[in-house]
């Protein structure tokens, strides 16, 4: 995909550019020096990509592009073309390439803010960096760091060094990613063990599993604020739920409403030829049921009612605030915004954390009490950290980028 309408080359086209094409190499990690330095080295390599298709270089610039970017090699090969026709070759002025960045806030720079907490902004590039700060790598490195240390929990050599590497790092995810909104330390670590099932190479033994059962939730509750949160939207839920309360609402900092509303659904078996059979089937559906006859799930309620206050209340807002009124050309995919390398990117990373402050600058935990008709009551706030320096944040050179 390409804009029509290109943008004119500008002072800051070079810059993005760079960034983006190093990107698609894996270098999305790493400082932007870094990233801007690697196309500056590799100006041949970018060249045989772009004009691969010109006499007999189709070859070679395959296995080029096999070789630096297995993960997105179409991405890449444009990226390459478009920065050899505009600053190589200069056979043009305008860019019409799609420039994407991360767009959203993760949950932990969402609660970083609520809480105002600079050290957890910090961990999240929510405040100035001199490299990309990544919360699940220093998750990984908490859990063996203690493994190192302790004489009791231990993992073979060959274990601890594949886990230090990116596998590490993306088991570390698995499992931050189920916690964050609520899931307990069996949900966690069963995600992190089914991917790590699937590494070339890694056997875990019963003592691997063991230390990295041990370790894990220590290191996950070291590094963030997960259950602090997570408990405050428990208490939350059961005081609703006391109250006789059969929704729960979350407030938004753009004056829209979620509505969660129950009654309870129970399931029960039927027998069909429908969800996409051409032959009878058993299968489940859900049917209404009062509180009395279902029970009531808490943790569902609340681990929907996180999920929903931290990326309703938090991102989808963010992102109306932001892109109401841009004046450039973008278009969303997931959880990204793409629009023209140059000044465009730059106002847009600006209009993003603008936005950001202005979400959490709403004090969601009064709000949502107040929604719910709960009454004002500071002793059942979370304790707020008061530490973020709120005026760094539109300084922060890694964050939506």
């Amino acid at each position: 995909l390409e804009f029509s309408d290109g943008h004119p080359k500008d002072t800051q086209t070079k810059r993005f550019l760079s960034i983006h094409l190093a990107n698609q190499v894996g270098l999305d990690k790493e400082s932007f020096a870094t990233r801007i330095q690697w196309v500056e080295s590799n100006k041949p390599l970018i060249t045989k990509v772009a004009t691969m298709l010109d006499g007999d270089n189709f070859k070679q610039g395959i296995y080029l592009i096999e070789k630096h970017a297995k993960e997105d090699p179409l991405k890449f090969a444009a990226a390459c073309r478009e920065y050899y026709e505009i600053f190589i070759a200069k056979t043009r002025s305008r860019t019409h390439l799609p420039c994407a960045i991360d767009a959203t806030c993760s949950g932990q720079q969402l609660i970083a803010g609520f809480l105002k907490s600079g050290e957890l902004a910090q961990r999240v590039n929510v405040l100035p960096t001199t490299k990309p700060g990544d919360i699940y790598r220093d998750t990984r490195d908490k859990m063996l760091e203690l493994i190192g240390e302790s004489k009791e929990h231990k993992v073979s050599k060959a274990t601890f060094e594949i886990l230090g590497t990116s596998v590490g790092r993306k088991a570390a995810k698995k499992g931050f990613m189920s916690g964050q909104y609520g899931s307990g330390s069996e949900r966690q670590l069963k995600d992190i063990f089914e991917y790590l099932a699937t590494v070339d190479g890694l056997d875990l033994s019963d003592t691997d599993r063991k230390a990295i059962k041990h370790y894990w939730p220590k290191a996950l509750e070291a590094i963030c604020k997960i259950r602090v949160v997570f408990n405050w939207f428990k208490d939350l839920v059961e005081e609703i739920h006391a109250a006789k309360g059969t929704e729960v609402v979350i407030p938004t900092p753009t004056d829209s409403k979620i509505h969660q509303i129950y009654p309870i659904k129970k399931t029960k078996q039927i027998t069909t030829f429908s969800f996409g059979s051409s032959e009878y089937k058993t299968a489940k559906v859900a049917s209404e049921v009062n509180d009395e006859e279902a029970g009531v799930n808490i943790g569902k309620w609340t681990t929907a009612t996180a999920a929903n206050c931290i990326h309703g209340a938090g991102d989808a807002s963010l992102l109306c605030i932001a892109l109401g009124t841009f004046e450039h050309p973008f278009f969303c995919v997931h959880d990204s915004i793409s629009t023209h390398a140059g000044k465009p990117m730059e106002a847009l990373q600006k209009r993003l954390k603008e936005a950001y402050l202005e979400v959490i600058r709403f004090d969601i935990w009064k709000e949502i009490r107040a929604a719910n008709g709960l009454p004002d009551d500071d002793a059942k706030l979370p304790a707020l950290c008061n530490d973020l320096d709120e005026d760094l944040i539109l300084k922060s050179n890694y964050m939506f980028c």
